[in-house]
């Protein structure tokens, strides 16, 4: 029996809206570097920075736990600001 494995996309785009109309903001990044770009970013600078930092902890946690599941677990996490981090 062969088990199929799962190729990474060399690329991968987060979708963001920016803006008080919502338009969208590309996210685009390689999944070998991590370096990616902002296309038509046109908002608010630090909603992109966090979509940015969101992004590369779910790319992360994908690749560290592939087969993991999303579960909400109320009162496992603090939520916290910048500052306290």
């Amino acid at each position: 029996m062969m088990t199929e494995t799962k190729a990474e996309p060399p690329m991968r785009v987060g979708i963001v809206p920016v803006t008080p109309l919502q338009q969208n903001c590309s996210l685009i990044w390689c999944t070998r570097t991590m370096k990616g770009a902002l296309v038509d970013p046109g908002g608010d600078l630090d909603q992109l920075k966090a979509a940015a930092y969101f992004h590369r902890q779910v790319a992360w946690l994908q690749d560290h736990f592939p087969e993991a599941e999303i579960r909400h677990v109320p009162g496992l996490v603090k939520v916290v600001d910048r500052k306290e981090i």
